[in-house]
């Protein structure tokens, strides 16, 4: 882990330079800025642990930055600098957010106990904030491998769930790239009876056509000179257990009529073979594609449509189902830190909440690397916005397609991108987006009339006394 940095905001140079050689004899990376327009080209810069500030600045007034600092820089423990011995600007200051508040001439011994207790209270708020995380995953609905918390998912999860119960023979996974169809197909294998039995997955375009036959239902000894010895197929492989067509529009229509005759009739002849063999698998397919267009054009079959059809789960983007980012997210990261022992225990909350406001065009597999290398490159104990190395963030509001770019911003620029984003995610229902953010609904039309954030009328009229 790197040593907390701290920022030093003095225009007097001697005590700057002072303080700044003590803080580093102690191990912090220090950083000095002589006016308030420094400091916050610092902060935007990168992350600070803490910030010594002066009130008496040449370009502005400490207790401004202070009440600014406070709300985009939640995290940052401010330490009050001044030669005002009055109590009343001690407290004026303890209330508008600082840590603490030293008097000037600086002691050594009372500043490094302040900033040793700034330090040890931010990590305790982190790990705090983590625990209160945690807690909040207890609404969490698990099936196998696979987590959910959007209510959507979380139905979706318990279709799957039945149909594993069930021992359903044909399945038809649909949802974008990277969304987790193939981990869909796993869980359910896994939790049906067939669970100690072979799952094969057939990549529909990893094979030539002339392959696939083969590959799927096998060869028959001598049907070709060099075959001087029988192959097993997948059908045979995978016998008492699934086989996964992973993307099964894409099949060839010969092996489309095949597919389906084993579907109906549960058995299948080797190629070049003569004798039927029984055909005790399930079969779970995957799409990304319209089957039902693809059937009115006459590219994929009818009857194996039909059969795929009486068994459906949808799973969709993660940008519909903003409630799952946090739980994925965190699960991901616990993988990871277990894997690269590292004892990485959660995210910022700027960096939580640009998460949600994410479009996440990669859907979860996207995500999953996402936190695989934030968590890999990090020397936090948390993972920060600048570790996310994202390339953009969408606004979410797709009516102008506006972007903000990624990098070190302030907690209200990642406040407003989150609600625009549950707003968009909610198509304008304010109790739902409040829902998603976890806030009420009265906070929320706070935030949207303060942001300027125009989503329409909202069908739920307004409480009472909102902007007196």
């Amino acid at each position: 882990m790197s040593n907390p940095a701290i920022l030093i905001v003095e225009d007097d140079a001697t005590t700057a330079r002072i303080v700044g050689d003590i803080l580093s004899r102690e191990g912090f990376d220090v950083v000095v800025a002589a006016d308030g327009q420094s400091a916050e080209q610092a902060l935007l810069a990168r992350a600070f642990s803490i910030a010594l500030l002066d009130l008496a600045l040449p370009d502005t007034s400490g207790n401004v930055l202070l009440g600014r600092w406070n709300k985009a820089f939640p995290e940052m423990q401010v330490i009050v600098m001044t030669a005002n011995r009055e109590i009343a600007v001690a407290v004026k200051c303890v209330k508008a957010g600082a840590f603490d508040f030293l008097v000037k001439p600086l002691g050594q011994a009372l500043l490094l106990k302040t900033v040793r207790g700034a330090t040890q209270y931010q990590v305790l708020a982190k790990r705090v904030s983590i625990l209160a995380q945690l807690a909040k995953r207890e609404g969490e609905t698990q099936f196998a491998d696979m987590i959910a918390v959007s209510e959507t998912m979380r139905q979706t999860l318990a279709v799957a769930q039945r149909i594993a119960a069930d021992d359903c023979r044909c399945v038809l996974i649909s949802g974008e790239g990277g969304v987790g169809k193939g981990l869909l197909a796993r869980a359910i294998h896994k939790m049906s009876r067939r669970a100690e039995n072979p799952f094969v997955e057939v990549g529909s375009t990893s094979l030539p056509p002339e392959m696939a036959k083969s590959e799927m239902f096998g060869l028959q000894k001598g049907v070709f000179a060099e075959v001087r010895e029988g192959r097993a197929g997948v059908l045979e492989m995978a016998e008492g257990g699934t086989v996964f067509l992973d993307e099964i529009g894409d099949l060839s229509a010969d092996m489309q009529a095949g597919v389906s005759q084993v579907m109906e009739e549960q058995r299948f002849r080797r190629v070049g073979g003569s004798a039927e063999i029984p055909a005790n698998v399930a079969f779970i397919a995957s799409t990304r594609q319209d089957l039902a267009r693809k059937v009115e054009s006459d590219v994929f079959r009818r009857d194996l449509f039909y059969q795929l059809g009486v068994k459906t789960l949808h799973i969709p983007p993660l940008r519909e189902r903003v409630a799952d980012i946090h739980a994925l997210a965190t699960h991901f990261l616990d993988i990871y830190a277990r894997q690269f022992g590292k004892s990485v225990i959660g995210f910022t909350s700027p960096a939580a909440m640009l998460l949600d406001a994410y479009p996440w065009p990669g859907n979860v597999r996207e995500l999953r690397n996402v936190v695989e290398r934030a968590c890999l490159l990090t020397q936090q104990d948390v993972i920060d916005l600048p570790d996310l190395l994202l390339p953009s963030v969408a606004t979410a509001d797709a009516r102008n397609a506006a972007r903000v770019p990624l990098g070190p911003v302030s907690l209200a620029k990642a406040e407003e991108i989150a609600i625009r984003a549950a707003m968009d995610a909610s198509r304008g229902n304010r109790n739902a987006a409040a829902e998603t953010l976890g806030i009420h609904r009265t906070t929320l039309y706070k935030k949207l009339r303060e942001y300027n954030l125009d989503f329409g009328e909202s069908s739920t009229p307004e409480p009472d006394g909102i902007g007196a």
